[in-house]
C-alpha cells in the first residue's frame, strides 16, 4: 500500500499579466516530499523559485495543475482544512528583518500565528513562546526587544521560532541565509538540520548555493526557466549528467 506524500505538486503552471499578454514563470511542474524528507531546490535568479514557494504556501495563485496536502487538492479545501494547511505548512522569508513588524515586541511577532491557527489560551501561548525561543538558541531576555535591536542572525532564529510555534509539518524556507554573513549562515542551516532531526519535519530548502543544499538535503532538484529539469539525490550530484547541473556546479566551487 502507498502512502501519499506530503507535498505533491502536479503539472503546476503560474502566470504573471505583462504588456506583451501573460508570461509563465512556472511551466507545468511536478515534484512531490515525503514526511520527514529534506529536498533542495536550485536555480539561477529568475528560474522561478520564489514564486514557486509563494504557489506553494497559498500566497501566489496558479493558472493549472494542482498542488496537494496530505492527498488533498489545495483548490477544493474548505475554510477549516485550509486553516490547517497553513499550520502545517510555513514559509521562512529571505530578508529577516522585512518580514518582522518594526512596531511588535519579538514575543508578539512570535505568538502571532498562534492567535490565527490555534485555540491556545493565553498561558499555554507563553509556554509555547518560551519553549521555541529555546530551541532557535534566544535567550527569554529577547522576548521584551524589538526587531531593530537585533542582528539579521537574531531576527531569522525569531522568523525560525515564528513558524515552528504553531508546530508545522513542512517548512518552506526561501533562500533564508543568502542575507546573512557566511559564518551566520553556517549557524542558522546547522539549526534547520537540527531541528528537522528533532520534530521530523520535511524542508523544502531553496537556495542558489549547492554547497549548503548538498550538505543539508536528501535530494536535490535543478530549475531551470520554470520548470524542473533534474531531480538527484545529493550524495550522487558528482554523477551528474545533465550539462545545465553541471554548469551550476562549476559556479559553486
Amino acid at each position: 500500500m502507498s502512502v501519499s506524500p506530503l507535498l505533491a505538486v502536479q503539472d503546476l503552471t503560474v502566470s504573471y499579466p505583462s504588456s506583451v499578454g501573460h508570461i509563465e514563470i512556472i511551466k507545468q511542474l511536478s515534484f512531490a516530499i515525503a514526511q520527514g524528507e529534506v529536498v533542495g531546490l536550485v536555480g539561477e535568479s529568475g528560474c522561478g523559485k520564489s514564486t514557486l514557494a509563494k504557489a506553494v504556501c497559498h500566497l501566489a495563485s496558479y493558472q493549472a495543475g494542482s498542488i496537494q496536502w496530505r492527498g488533498n487538492d489545495l483548490a477544493h479545501l474548505n475554510p477549516q482544512q485550509l486553516q490547517q494547511y497553513r499550520q502545517g505548512l510555513q514559509l521562512i522569508f529571505q530578508s529577516p528583518q522585512d518580514a518582522l513588524d518594526p512596531r511588535m515586541t519579538i514575543a508578539q511577532s512570535i505568538m502571532e500565528p498562534l492567535d490565527y491557527l490555534t485555540s491556545l489560551n493565553l498561558k499555554e501561548k507563553q509556554a509555547r513562546l518560551v519553549a521555541v525561543l529555546a530551541e532557535v538558541g534566544l535567550e527569554q531576555a529577547f522576548a521584551g526587544r524589538y526587531p531593530h535591536e537585533l542582528s539579521g542572525g537574531q531576527c531569522q532564529r525569531v522568523n525560525i521560532a515564528r513558524a515552528l510555534i504553531v508546530k508545522p509539518q513542512l517548512l518552506v524556507c526561501d533562500e533564508a541565509v543568502s542575507s546573512l554573513d557566511v559564518s551566520m549562515q553556517s549557524q542558522i542551516i546547522n539549526l534547520l538540520r537540527q531541528l528537522h532531526y528533532q520534530h521530523g519535519m520535511s524542508l523544502l530548502y531553496i537556495s542558489h548555493d549547492i554547497n549548503s543544499v548538498r550538505y543539508l538535503c536528501d535530494r536535490m532538484m535543478v530549475m531551470r526557466n520554470g520548470q524542473i529539469v533534474e531531480d538527484i539525490a545529493t550524495d550522487r550530484i558528482e554523477d551528474t549528467k545533465h550539462l545545465y547541473t553541471r554548469r551550476l556546479l562549476s559556479l559553486s566551487i
